[in-house]
């Protein structure tokens, strides 16, 4: 099998990880199918093609991309949590496919958002190390981005694996799954924990 095609399916997988990560947190707090995950991360990508520039020959600087990524991500924490707060909180107590189209109501409402700012853009981002590579043999190179997905989507799943596993807050929010009334019962705030896996949802998709 050729090397570079290797590659290629292995940084799909990574980005795929990323966006199924999504869903899962959400769906392991509330047993609720996330349906506007899509949208969190179309926002996500075109502030990033906003911001960063587009320029192979000069491409943004690690401390920029560093800045720019932390404000996305406390952005993302802010978003997480009106998207909670407005859209899914109220909805407490109602059948879950009532929670699970409001999600699809926040994708639309996403979806028109984006389209109106951004109305047929496209692009790339020059992101650090975008042109450092590896020449394997004549007929193949790989760039050292493509290999950045896989490792950044396996990063974030074993983040998520040991809070899940070993934080307090984590062993909450399978509490809250297991059994939302119970725990509430034995003063688990279940709006807290619906919250900080909103957070954590976004976050994943930017």
């Amino acid at each position: 099998m050729d090397i570079f095609l290797i590659v290629d399916i292995l940084k799909l997988a990574g980005m795929y990880i990323l966006m199924s990560l999504g869903f899962v947190v959400i769906y392991k707090a509330s047993h609720v199918l996330n349906l506007a995950q899509p949208g969190l991360v179309m926002l996500a990508s075109f502030i990033g093609l906003q911001v960063l520039p587009q320029n192979f020959e000069n491409p943004t600087s690690f401390s920029k991309l560093s800045l720019t990524l932390a404000l996305m991500i406390v952005g993302g924490i802010i978003l997480g949590l009106v998207v909670y707060r407005y859209f899914i909180q109220p909805l407490s107590g109602t059948s879950r496919i009532s929670i699970v189209l409001m999600t699809l109501a926040a994708l639309f409402l996403l979806e028109a958002v984006v389209d109106l700012i951004w109305p047929g853009d496209s692009g790339f981002m020059a992101l650090p190390g975008i042109t450092i590579g590896f020449q394997i043999n004549e007929t193949t190179y790989i760039r050292l981005f493509d290999l950045l997905p896989p490792v950044v989507g396996l990063v974030v799943w074993l983040a998520l694996v040991l809070f899940y596993r070993l934080s307090r807050q984590g062993i909450r929010v399978q509490a809250v799954a297991e059994n939302s009334s119970l725990a509430a019962r034995r003063g688990i705030n279940i709006n807290h924990i619906g919250a900080v896996s909103w957070a954590i949802a976004v976050v994943v998709g930017v």
